[in-house]
């Protein structure tokens, strides 16, 4: 195991793991809202993810920017957890050099959107 991170400092969270505070006025977007109000080629900052536990489809993914919360397709699920578990990307983030981009894809269930990571 390396010196950087111990088996206890790499486990034992106290449950918020981002700098940035979620202010209570945020409200949720999906990707194609985000799509029609900003367009497709905006990188928009990330300052925090988590994975919301009370959706009607399981865990979602979320991320926060500077103006709203983001629901993140679960197909980026696991990412998500690897993200958050992983003490350099969430430093990285935290020091905000970290973005997104929405992406469109087609799939049977018709035109679908969802988004890849910039580096800031």
């Amino acid at each position: 195991m390396s010196k950087t991170s111990s088996f206890a400092s790499k486990h034992n969270t106290s449950g918020k793991i981002f700098d940035f505070t979620i202010p209570e006025h945020f409200e949720y977007s999906k990707l194609i809202d985000m799509v029609e109000h900003y367009g497709m080629d905006t990188i928009h900052p990330v300052n925090a993810l988590y994975i919301s536990k009370g959706g009607n489809y399981g865990p979602q993914p979320v991320l926060a920017t500077n103006k709203e919360l983001v629901n993140i397709p679960s197909h980026l699920l696991e990412t998500f957890k690897e993200i958050m578990a992983d003490k350099d990307s969430v430093e990285t983030i935290n020091k905000g050099k970290v973005g997104f981009k929405i992406y469109r894809y087609e799939n049977n269930k018709g035109i679908q959107h969802s988004m890849q990571w910039i580096d800031k």
